[in-house]
């Protein structure tokens, strides 16, 4: 197998609760993984097939974010039966802003892609980030996704503190009926995007180019939404 493939069987150790069995290279080589929606073992295609700015990567405000993948579901709310899949940030990569997902993406091929993208990085234990996504994110996520901003939630933590589970993103999501992507994050990879242990911890990209516009540790203010706006027009 490619190096590349080798440490995708890592990363399916890490995610053995998700019911992901097998750990088939590109080419597939017959092995049954019941956690993918084809059944064939073949994992879906990664971020080394998806185009992606060439960076230099950082973590600052400007810098363009490094190519994070991250495991977890596409639209929980509809296809969390499906199981969960590789989601890389390469997948929202816009850089003209009129964009569509192509046939082979975990998102539905043809519609557009998102022109700015909101990461919010929660907690299961957090009171704010419970209330936010039960009564604040929902609003939002109606306003803005019609006209190209999307979501991703990151589950960090579980309800003790340590990291999230597939069982803690599962309940998450089925909790607060989420019907944007949402991924764990066990090696804490987007731990380095913010500098504070607050949560929410909130993050804008600007898919166009994948550089970090603009974070906030906590419940973001209505002016934090205001630039997701700008961004979403191009006007930032």
């Amino acid at each position: 197998m490619r190096n590349d493939v080798l440490f995708r069987c890592l990363v399916l150790g890490l995610t053995a609760a998700f019911g992901l069995i097998g750990c088939g290279s590109d080419e597939g080589d017959g092995n049954v993984t019941p956690g993918f929606p084809d059944q064939t073992g073949q994992l879906p295609r990664g971020s080394w097939a998806l185009p992606y700015p060439a960076g230099p990567f950082g973590i600052s405000k400007g810098s363009i974010a490094q190519n994070y993948e991250l495991i977890g579901f596409p639209n929980a709310k509809e296809k969390i039966g499906d199981g969960v899949r590789f989601i890389s940030f390469a997948e929202f990569y816009n850089p003209t802003g009129d964009g569509v997902f192509p046939e082979n993406s975990v998102f539905p091929a043809g519609t557009p892609k998102p022109k700015a993208l909101a990461i919010i990085i929660s907690a299961s234990w957090c009171g704010p980030c419970q209330y936010e996504a039960a009564e604040v994110l929902p609003g939002l996520r109606a306003e803005y996704n019609p006209i190209g901003g999307e979501f991703l939630l990151a589950l960090a933590e579980g309800i003790s503190g340590s990291p999230a589970t597939p069982e803690d993103l599962t309940k998450w999501v089925k909790k607060f009926a989420i019907d944007y992507p949402s991924v764990t994050d066990p090696g804490g990879k987007l731990a380095a995007l913010w500098e504070s242990d607050s949560f929410p911890a909130n993050i804008i990209i600007d898919t166009r180019t994948m550089a970090i516009v603009h974070t906030y540790a906590g419940p973001p203010p209505a002016t934090y939404w205001k630039t997701f706006e700008k961004v979403i027009a191009g006007t930032l």
